[in-house]
């Protein structure tokens, strides 16, 4: 949110109805207790190996580029560009 820019959120959670159909018998709450046992910070991340991150879910800022302008910024200076002058305020 505070980030000026691009933005991916990935927002993970249990799903009873079908996850649970396919891996029975958990419930909502045991399927969150193991999403909360798999999850890693992101540096906990950077000190596994592939091998040890298999099966992980690792939370927090994943990548960031501060050098690619956001898409509004970039958006309205295309307009004020290809737009004669005095139209469109």
């Amino acid at each position: 949110i505070k980030h000026k820019g691009f933005s991916f959120i990935e927002a993970v959670t249990q799903c009873p109805t079908e996850f649970g159909k396919r891996n029975p018998p958990k419930g909502p709450v045991e399927m969150l207790e193991e999403f909360r046992q798999r999850t890693i910070s992101t540096k906990e991340a950077e000190l596994l190996s592939p091998e040890e991150l298999e099966g992980r879910l690792v939370s927090g800022l994943i990548y960031r580029d501060d050098s690619v302008p956001e898409f509004s910024q970039s958006y309205e200076a295309m307009l004020a560009r290809v737009q004669p002058k005095g139209e469109g305020s």
